[in-house]
């Protein structure tokens, strides 16, 4: 169920268009129902946004889905993802309104899954970054607006399943406005930089102003000092080798004398 334009809007299935499911809204006394959108397949998701009421159609089959909208009451499509047979066609999240905007994952065989943001135009119908480079997609989990900020869950090969940010999601696509490739993984303001990443023989490592002495470590996943290098107070570059070390994900881990710590993840090839 959503509100659309104050009229409660909803997907059931029916008798008629041979027991599909069909769009329902209230009428003006909520004494009944009617029907809306003219005959429609499979409608889902349904997310109301400014003017534009959003669903997903899908075939019986699942081999395409279509992005729509209503207009003067009828669905409208926007967008067509597939047909493929082998993949899910949309993540299972639905869709998430931000402003005039919505975001949902959706598959093409170049990239998988992937997040995309709509306007309610073909041409505002985009990809939103690549965050996992490939076909197997990113692996959407979770999707919030907070504030004027999407976050999310996905996957990236390098770091895996960590939290991505939408900066300004509600402002992306405004008629007149910049349109922006703007999304990023979460970190924190002020952190350590380690150069090459992924590397193989050493990794440099850039502390932030270092007004305070500490130590560098590398950690491995499951928690277990590898490594560990004292720095003074004023050094704000550290040399790390990694030749002796088994390829796969480290964390470098940077603690302050004053408790402050900051880390960063590592790739080992």
């Amino acid at each position: 169920m959503t509100n659309f334009n104050g009229v409660l809007h909803f997907t059931a299935l029916t008798t008629e268009q041979n027991g599909t499911r069909q769009i329902f809204k209230t009428n003006a006394n909520l004494s009944d129902v009617e029907s809306i959108g003219g005959p429609v397949v499979g409608p889902s998701d349904l997310e109301a946004t400014g003017n534009n009421l959003f669903f997903f159609q899908t075939v019986p089959d699942q081999s395409s889905a279509k992005l729509c909208i209503l207009v003067n009451g009828i669905a409208t499509p926007i967008k067509s993802f597939g047909p493929v047979h082998s993949e899910p066609l949309l993540s299972k999240l639905g869709m998430t309104a931000a402003g005039n905007n919505v975001y949902f994952g959706a598959y093409t065989a170049e990239n998988g899954i992937e997040l995309w943001k709509s306007n309610g135009t073909e041409d505002g119908t985009v990809r939103i970054g690549d965050i996992r480079t490939g076909p197997i997609g990113c692996n959407l989990l979770e999707m919030r607006l907070a504030g004027s900020d999407l976050y999310l869950s996905a996957h990236n090969l390098p770091f895996g399943q960590e939290p991505w940010k939408v900066a300004n999601a509600n402002a992306l696509g405004e008629p007149g406005g910049e349109e922006r490739d703007e999304i990023a993984a979460i970190s924190s303001a002020v952190n350590i930089t380690i150069s090459p990443n992924p590397a193989s023989d050493y990794v440099q490592v850039i502390l932030p102003e270092n007004n305070i002495s500490g130590s560098i470590s590398i950690v491995s996943v499951s928690g277990q000092t590898i490594r560990s290098v004292q720095v003074s107070e004023g050094e704000t570059s550290v040399r790390l080798n990694l030749q002796d070390l088994p390829k796969g994900l480290y964390l470098v881990r940077w603690a302050q004398v004053d408790g402050q710590v900051l880390t960063q993840k590592l790739v080992v090839q």
